[in-house]
């Protein structure tokens, strides 16, 4: 196993830093090709589904839903203010008018 205070090679925890990386990867590629194909609520349902995964596998869920929920409103923020300057549009995918598309602030928390 190891010394005590020492990580493992070979526990459970060794992985968690590989699967979160491949799950975000996973989930933001799920979302953008949802998008991009026409199926947008497939593609944030299925990340949604990675991030719940994600905080259900953590060992301090509350603090993981904070920082989803912090990921969330950074992307709501930066996103919304860049629509709002007319940098970027989305045609479709908005749950409300002028708002980002929820695939869009799925990928901020992936």
């Amino acid at each position: 196993m190891g010394r005590p205070g020492h990580p493992s090679l070979a526990g459970p925890r060794f992985l968690c830093r590989p699967v979160n990386y491949l799950s975000y990867q996973v989930g933001s590629l799920v979302c953008l090709f949802g998008a991009v194909s026409g199926h947008p609520a497939a593609g944030a349902a299925t990340g949604l589904l990675l991030i719940a995964l994600h905080v259900l596998a953590a060992v301090r869920r509350t603090d993981e839903c904070a920082l989803v929920l912090l990921s969330a409103a950074t992307g709501l923020i930066v996103d919304g203010l860049q629509m709002h300057l007319h940098r970027f549009d989305f045609p479709g995918g908005a749950f409300l008018p002028g708002w980002p598309p929820l695939w869009l602030l799925v990928m901020w928390t992936d």
